[in-house]
């Protein structure tokens, strides 16, 4: 096989290889993470709360699933130990060197809005473990 041969073979693999990763391109059109993101935006705006990230950082943020805000709600019901030690957190300032924090109460709203929007199966046994926190009205949004 000639050396010409292999150059035109090779460049043919490359066209059509850019051919492939224009038609598959994403182009910046929404998909479903920041459409979720939106709704959360909106339902932030709704309760009067103000948001400083913009759709896309949500989306990167929370994905489609609502990251990690869902999966401490999902381990909520039946990890005795992760509820415990949230309580003890908040409550007296858990282990040795942590103080006592006060929980906002704007905290725990968008908290409660991010878990309606992305995992709402999960609210109720997030707002059962919110009624029993102290909450507190901290300066600022």
């Amino acid at each position: 096989m000639s050396h010409r041969t292999i150059y035109i073979i090779v460049g043919a693999v490359v066209a059509v290889l850019l051919v492939v990763m224009l038609a598959t391109f994403d182009y910046g059109t929404p998909n479903k993470d920041e459409a979720k993101a939106n709704d959360l935006i909106a339902a932030y705006q709704d309760a009067g709360l103000t948001n400083r990230l913009d759709a896309e950082q949500l989306a990167k943020l929370l994905g489609d699933d609502g990251g990690a805000v869902c999966q401490a709600a999902a381990d909520l019901p039946s990890g005795h130990a992760v509820r415990g030690y949230v309580k003890l957190r908040f409550g007296v300032g858990g282990e040795f060197y942590f103080r006592p924090t006060r929980l906002d109460r704007n905290l725990v709203a968008r908290s409660l809005l991010i878990v309606k929007t992305y995992c709402p199966d999960q609210l109720p046994d997030v707002r059962n473990f919110v009624d029993g926190l102290r909450l507190a009205d901290v300066n600022g949004d």
